[in-house]
């Protein structure tokens, strides 16, 4: 309800994302493969982001994708290039992981109708086809700047290979993107970094 969500001088008082998992697309006893995030909001598919209206929004996200983008320098700027599902099998697990969602919401006994895709989406070619046309990233983007030996830019103590006293301490340094969100692993690269700047800048 909206009262739930609205604090004194109408500031919210919700973090948004309300609740979350992993779970294994298949179904099977192996390591969760993708994350769910669930919202308790109506979140418009015809233009808008929200509309009024009672409802939830709940994704699928791939939580070791494969597929790799990239980004270059120009001379109109820089270029990124997502690639997103260059690998066939990251839309395979989005595919597999939207219809196990459907279960578990189902198993869960959460009431009302799908909204989008809906329920005429049903087949693995029509939930490709959704896939493909609606897919995204969810804002944690890393490996721009990877971290490692070899011709890695950026040395394992977060050194920029080729210039001096220039250190990188964010998510790009990650060589793979983690299994989850990369806010808390972020936080404690900038801390490790600081540590090892104190010491090399010495």
């Amino acid at each position: 309800p909206l009262d739930y969500l609205i604090r004194r001088k109408g500031r919210l008082s919700s973090p948004t994302v309300e609740g979350g998992m992993f779970f294994n697309a298949r179904g099977q006893d192996g390591m969760p493969d993708v994350q769910t995030h669930f919202i308790p909001f109506f979140m418009d598919w015809k233009g808008s982001r929200y509309a009024p209206g009672e409802g939830f929004f709940a994704d699928v996200c791939v939580c070791r994708p494969k597929s790799r983008g990239a980004l270059r320098l120009t001379d109109q700027g820089v270029s990124i290039d997502f690639n997103l599902l260059s690998d066939p099998s990251d839309l395979d697990l989005l595919v597999a992981g939207l219809k196990r969602l459907r279960v578990l919401l189902k198993d869960a006994g959460i009431p009302g109708a799908e909204g989008y895709p809906g329920a005429d989406c049903l087949s693995d070619a029509a939930l490709r086809a959704y896939v493909k046309d609606h897919c995204g990233t969810a804002y944690h983007p890393v490996g721009t700047l990877r971290m490692g030996d070899g011709d890695a830019p950026v040395t394992p103590r977060l050194a920029m290979r080729g210039l001096d006293n220039l250190w990188v301490a964010d998510a790009s340094v990650m060589p793979h993107i983690t299994s989850a969100n990369t806010n808390a692993p972020s936080m404690k690269i900038g801390h490790r970094a600081g540590q090892m700047i104190a010491k090399d800048a010495a």
